[in-house]
């Protein structure tokens, strides 16, 4: 008979091959079946692995633009940075590269098991990519190393999986129809703007940036539009940033470098009329820029914030200095020195003064155009007065410090 290698209801996704939950919060409770083995805690990122896993599939995620494979899932390719991913259906098929033998049980209810198999698996479609399970059908012999085994899933008899406390809700996501930045002023005179590049994240490529631009300059000739309210289209991403995929033309000087993002924010078209950022899902690296220059910003429970930059050899210049106006210096440096090795939770960005109001998930919005209704609703000079005043506050240190900013990364030129 030959043996199997099951990788499903035994091992939480905590346990195999490195976490990649980067909340700063803590870790969600064990979920457990009635007789106390462990069951999966999926997060948002993870989640599809193990549907697929309920169908008796193993799929792998992989970059949609570089087609290289990863594990753990994660939002962003390690190797070409984009955010679009896909899931690749593997062949079941692997060797077995490593295991261990625990005799005293992880939890009580593994002590008729003892001591039982747990094997690292590489697979044979991609001997990169190892996954942890068990040898179900050795259980009285060690395993050998570079034995050949298949994959089985077995259904738990829990049943469905639970998702980790605040996982969102995954929604197919259609392109923007060609208009990337959706804007409607409604009667009581708050203007909702949307970010609508959901199938790229709401990643800003050149278009959006001018849309951006346009809209902004529109609403400061607009009396009808008293308070503003920024989204992101979909419940992945508030915004992740510059498209990696974009063309930007530089000068061929090493002392200038043009940054498309720094004009993408309403203070930098000199409106002063109240921004809210309403952020559910992703908001990292050049997100915020937009962050920065809003008056407040409203999440939801599922929002994240991280700053990928240091990850792949980049300077974080603007958007460590808009954060460190944000937060506590200690935070918005942690924030920008751990990369995609962490991210910080909706729940934490509430805490340290981030995020003034925290909502359930896909309600930011609605809760952010709640108060600028109540904004929206005073007279617009005294409230654009206000606006120009707190930000008098900060912008001349702002100003200072933006003069000193390192400009972005650029690759070294080889040695003549």
């Amino acid at each position: 008979m030959p043996s199997i290698m099951r990788g499903t209801t035994d091992n939480a996704p905590g346990n195999t091959v490195g976490d990649m939950n980067n909340s700063r919060t803590r870790q969600p409770p064990c979920n457990t079946t009635t007789d106390g083995l462990l069951l999966p805690v999926p997060d948002a990122d993870g989640l599809p692995f193990w549907e697929f896993a309920a169908r008796g599939e193993l799929r792998i995620q992989a970059c949609a633009d570089c087609r290289e494979l990863r594990f753990p899932p994660r939002p962003c390719c390690p190797h070409c940075q984009s955010f679009d991913s896909e899931w690749r259906r593997m062949s079941g098929r692997g060797r077995i590269w490593s295991y261990v033998l625990p005799h005293p049980p992880l939890l009580p209810a593994y002590a008729e098991l003892a001591p039982y198999n747990v094997i690292l698996v590489a697979l044979a479609d991609a001997p990169g990519i190892r996954l942890v399970g068990n040898l179900v059908t050795a259980r009285d012999a060690p395993p050998q190393l570079r034995r050949p085994v298949p994959a089985a899933h077995r259904r738990s008899r829990q049943g469905r999986l639970r998702r980790a406390r605040g996982g969102r809700r995954r929604a197919a996501l259609g392109p923007g129809g060609g208009v990337s930045v959706r804007s409607e002023v409604r009667a009581d005179g708050v203007a909702l703007v949307t970010l609508d590049r959901p199938e790229r994240h709401n990643a800003i490529d050149l278009e959006m940036a001018g849309q951006l631009r346009d809209v902004w300059q529109a609403f400061r000739l607009d009396d009808t539009v008293r308070a503003v309210v920024l989204t992101g289209a979909g419940d992945r991403a508030f915004c992740t940033g510059i498209d990696r995929s974009a063309q930007v033309p530089q000068p061929h000087s090493p002392y200038s470098t043009d940054d498309p993002l720094l004009t993408v924010g309403p203070k930098a078209a000199d409106l002063w009329k109240p921004v809210i950022a309403a952020v559910g899902g992703m908001a990292c690296g050049g997100a915020f820029y937009l962050l920065g220059e809003a008056e407040f910003v409203v999440a939801s429970e599922d929002a994240s914030f991280f700053d990928p930059h240091t990850s792949y050899g980049m300077v974080s210049a603007y958007e460590s200095l808009y954060m460190a106006q944000l937060m506590p210096f200690g935070e918005a440096a942690r924030l920008a020195l751990m990369g995609t090795a962490e991210r910080l939770s909706a729940r934490r960005a509430y805490e340290i003064g981030l995020v003034s109001e925290l909502t359930p998930p896909g309600e930011a919005t609605d809760a952010a155009l709640r108060a600028a209704a109540t904004i929206a609703a005073w007279p617009t000079e005294p409230v654009q007065g206000t606006v120009r005043a707190l930000w008098a506050a900060r912008q001349a240190a702002q100003a200072h410090a933006l003069a000193l900013a390192p400009p972005p990364h650029r690759p070294r030129q080889p040695a003549t």
